[in-house]
């Protein structure tokens, strides 16, 4: 037997959701806290932007039209309960896609202090760091604490500072923090979503997983 269904949807029918206000705001920008699944590798991309043009005389022409390192990640997150679920959904309905900026820190040890944290600075051992990370896009750090603490902070310069690289921050630690009570300095910089649309996949009645992906930025004012 042959069943012709069809199916007739009322456009504006559903009523579109508001997101919650961002938990944590830093210089401007909401700040993404969520851990991703470690269980599943992340894919992490290095693009040069390099172009090149061919003339059909003389040598072929290259260009690079950004000025600044682009990270390419991709991540799986899985929340388990619905108020977590709800959080990650909010989180992309605030950011609306491609159009939002947002910062995030890289959760990896990119930083080593060589001594406490005091006054307003970060002293890294040797200068091929300053050499490597003075640009527009790592301009933010993330410190976690043993405690569970979680401080951010603006970079304001990154430089040679005698046979070590000094970081000067935007403002003070608010009190001396020993290299014994920091779990992780990482990098926290500016990203945007690569995709308009999020998928969540529910395993169980409770639990959903998605996968994001998203591109560093510069460090530049946030747009009001």
């Amino acid at each position: 037997m042959e069943a012709t269904v069809t199916f007739e949807v009322q456009p504006g029918t559903e009523v579109p959701e508001t997101p919650d206000a961002a938990g944590t705001i830093f210089n401007g920008r909401e700040v993404f806290e969520m851990t991703p699944n470690w269980a599943d590798p992340l894919s992490l991309s290095f693009v040069s932007g390099r172009e090149s043009v061919d003339y059909e005389i003389g040598r072929t022409a290259s260009f690079l039209p950004s000025t600044f390192p682009e990270d390419q990640l991709k991540a799986n997150y899985v929340r388990r309960n619905g108020a977590d679920i709800k959080t990650l959904r909010h989180f992309f309905l605030r950011m609306l896609g491609q159009q939002g900026e947002f910062y995030m820190p890289t959760l990896m040890r990119d930083i080593v202090p060589k001594s406490t944290l005091s006054s307003n600075t970060l002293t890294v051992a040797g200068t091929d760091f300053a050499g490597a990370y003075n640009d527009t896009v790592h301009k933010a750090v993330a410190v976690s604490l043993n405690d569970g603490t979680k401080l951010y902070r603006k970079v304001s310069s990154l430089a040679v500072s005698g046979s070590d690289s000094l970081l000067t921050l935007a403002s003070g630690w608010g009190s001396t923090i020993p290299l014994s009570a920091i779990r992780m300095v990482s990098w926290m910089p500016v990203w945007r979503l690569l995709s308009d649309g999020m998928v969540l996949e529910y395993l169980t009645q409770s639990v959903a997983q998605t996968s994001l992906s998203m591109k560093t930025l510069e460090d530049l004012t946030p747009e009001t």
